[in-house]
């Protein structure tokens, strides 16, 4: 259904300001307190951190293990748990780290000794994230099973929170046929397991929201997991007029067969979700029960388009993409309508059903 505009663009960061250099191939970013941008600058293996205004704070230029340079090699991932709590995914080093504001390193979580880790893979993690506990979850290359975890003192505890194999016609059939076929023949078909998620994000009650980039049941390309790794979702999404995440239908061009593909996944002050789409360079925001609110976005050169977008983040109701096609940070900010729509809603999850009638 077709709606007025839900966000503008309102600006386009390029980093002038930052005394070492502009921004080179950055792969992500993270808004701490709602105030501070954590830039994850991989080109430059450095961590350049500016205030809401965009104004330049300070950068991280180097990694310190034990008094010894250990640089980043082209990092993906970035969490900020407090100023002095830097959490990154290093997946070149095989390793994820927490650093201090200083550039420290306080932990480095490896490769788990553990059966329950299959011992044949590296350890690539590419996102990061830490919960209240100092838990922290990484999501890493190859690991199906779900996020890896690792407790405070950074031993492993096992996966959370991983995706269910989706039943297909092409699974039923290949199932059938791996009854009936040789070993040899049965070899050649698809070994059907778990799809890894691309981004997660947790909100300030501990709930992580995670992002797939393609699976069959589009109602679990974005999920909301409990501490105890279980969707809590799909409810909300049957019951309501939204039927699944990304576009309804997928769209044929030059290139293919188009569907939405999330890349990365935000949640905001409000509890509602952003979700970052790397098909069509374009976001989808949900209200808090998985509602499609609004799209915008794209791809293209000029204001409020993108080349590569790669990371999403929220400053309070705007909304930032990292682009890392051209090295910047573009804000939209929500439009007069967009703020009513957010009220009524806000009035309505709290039971104010009659004051929420108006807006």
């Amino acid at each position: 259904i077709e709606s007025p505009l839900g966000y503008e663009i309102f600006s386009v960061y390029t980093g002038d300001d930052i005394p070492s250099g502009k921004l080179l191939n950055p792969k992500d970013f993270y808004v701490y307190d709602n105030k501070i941008i954590y830039i994850l600058d991989s080109g430059k293996n450095r961590i350049v951190i500016l205030n809401s205004d965009y104004s330049f704070k300070s950068s991280i230029d180097m990694l310190y293990l034990n008094g010894q340079e250990s640089p980043m090699n082209d990092p993906t991932g970035i969490f900020v748990a407090d100023e002095d709590k830097i959490y990154i995914a290093d997946p070149l080093n095989q390793r994820a780290l927490c650093i201090d504001s200083s550039g420290n390193i306080l932990k480095m979580f490896t490769k788990p000794d553990s059966v329950l880790f299959p011992q044949e893979r590296s350890f690539t993690p590419t996102k990061i994230l830490s919960d209240e506990g100092e838990n922290v979850f990484c999501i890493a290359v190859g690991i199906y099973q779900g996020a890896v975890g690792f407790d405070s003192q950074g031993e492993f505890i096992g996966y959370f929170g991983a995706n269910d194999v989706t039943i297909s016609v092409r699974m039923l059939l290949d199932r059938f046929y791996k009854r009936v076929f040789s070993k040899e023949n049965r070899d050649r078909f698809a070994d059907y397991i778990p799809i890894e998620y691309t981004s997660f994000d947790i909100d300030s009650e501990g709930f992580v929201y995670t992002c797939t980039e393609q699976i069959s049941d589009t109602r679990l390309m974005i999920k909301k997991l409990n501490p105890l790794g279980e969707n809590i979702m799909i409810p909300l999404i049957e019951s309501s007029y939204q039927q699944g995440f990304g576009d309804l239908n997928p769209r044929i061009d030059s290139s293919g067969i188009n569907h939405s593909r999330f890349i990365d996944v935000s949640v905001d002050r409000r509890g509602n979700i952003n979700a970052l789409d790397f098909s069509m360079g374009r976001v989808f925001k949900y209200d808090p029960d998985g509602n499609l609110m609004f799209v915008f976005g794209g791809f293209g050169n000029r204001l409020g388009r993108f080349i590569t977008p790669l990371a999403i983040e929220t400053i309070n109701d705007d909304i930032l993409i990292l682009d890392s096609g051209s090295n910047t940070i573009h804000t939209f900010k929500p439009t007069n309508f967009s703020i009513t729509v957010f009220k009524a809603i806000e009035l309505y999850q709290d039971g104010r059903y009659i004051e929420s009638i108006e807006p």
